[in-house]
């Protein structure tokens, strides 16, 4: 039987209060069937407990993400595990969403932001940690997975849904179940070589995690606004505050926004106009600013083939939680 949590306000969490907060939303009594899911980034790791419908979080807790330290990150995996286990019944299985591509036969994942879990096998290494069943899927996938259940694509034969946050990725959902393609990155439009008009923002060709050079991930992710501020002439200014700044209209934040509007568009609209689809969710951090996807979703319509006329990218519905959601559905 799962156990009372008395957890603190859930704004705390879900609007970016300290690290390691925790919350809860109910009081829980008998549940039918309890899921978790974690939901690993290149800045926090998210775990959280849900029940069969999953429609909001019953418990979840976030951590800094030990990016180049193998053994503090599964100490970590293992610490908010068996935290949760102190409050509801232990799982015979949970869902691992990671940025990344897994392999289908392999199952080695290859993840650029996260280099420390970069090369292996993450599902293998888990079930041993956890001594449980675990499944490892891209964050996109997990994230798309989600809104296929009751979100922005709910029920669809087709879906594809973006990620933004740290750095960027994509997933595809096919009745019901994510498409990995031959190597498990289907859906993957952040990577994949140098990225048009760089020169036009006279940007250098960086060297990318993932091995090639150039990808929109290096400049187009919350990272990459960094990045491109600090080639503008401002370093060290956040995606959140360039956001901000933009809304209020200030010249260098304007220009960092505008050109990154334009490189992702360009690459979006080259995506999406094969598959001509009417809604795309979007999660990560630079999804909490409608004004920002409202933005890029008015540009990308405006370089597809037959243009859409109402908006399709559009923040998930599960936007908060939809990385732990959808990997709970794994």
């Amino acid at each position: 039987m799962a156990r009372t949590c008395m957890g603190r306000d859930k704004r705390q969490y879900l609007y970016g209060g300290n690290t390691g907060t925790a919350y809860s939303i109910h009081k829980i009594g008998v549940q039918k069937m309890i899921r978790f899911g974690f939901d690993v980034g290149g800045t926090y790791i998210r775990f959280a407990v849900f029940d069969e419908a999953a429609t909001a979080p019953l418990w979840a807790k976030r951590a800094d993400t030990p990016v180049h330290d193998k053994n503090n990150f599964y100490s970590t995996i293992h610490d908010l595990f068996d935290e949760a286990c102190t409050l509801y019944d232990r799982p015979e299985r949970l869902g691992f969403s990671v940025p990344g591509a897994i392999h289908p036969e392999t199952k080695i994942l290859i993840t650029a932001n996260i280099p420390c879990i970069s090369n292996i096998n993450l599902g293998a290494e888990l079930e041993d940690l956890l001594k449980l069943t675990v499944t490892v899927a891209n964050d996109a996938d997990c994230f798309v997975l989600s809104e296929y259940f009751g979100g922005e694509a709910d029920g669809k034969e087709f879906a594809f849904g973006l990620i933004m946050g740290t750095g960027i990725g994509g997933g595809i959902i096919i009745n019901g179940k994510p498409f990995q393609g031959r190597s498990g990155s289907g859906g993957e439009w952040g990577h994949g070589g140098p990225v048009a008009d760089l020169d036009k923002y006279k940007l250098p060709v960086l060297e990318c995690g993932c091995g090639q050079k150039g990808c929109l991930d290096l400049y187009c992710g919350g990272k990459g606004l960094t990045r491109m501020s600090g080639f503008f002439g401002k370093p060290g200014l956040d995606a959140v505050s360039l956001v901000k700044d933009w809304k209020n209209g200030d010249r260098h934040a304007t220009k960092v926004i505008e050109a990154w509007c334009d490189l992702t568009s360009s690459r979006l609209a080259a995506v999406l106009s094969p598959f001509d689809i009417s809604s795309v969710p979007v999660g990560g951090g630079l999804a909490k600013s409608q004004d920002l996807i409202r933005f890029l979703d008015k540009a990308t319509r405006q370089k597809m083939f037959n243009a859409p006329i109402t908006d399709i990218i559009k923040p998930g519905k599960f936007l908060l939680f939809g990385g732990m959601r959808g990997a709970a559905f794994l």
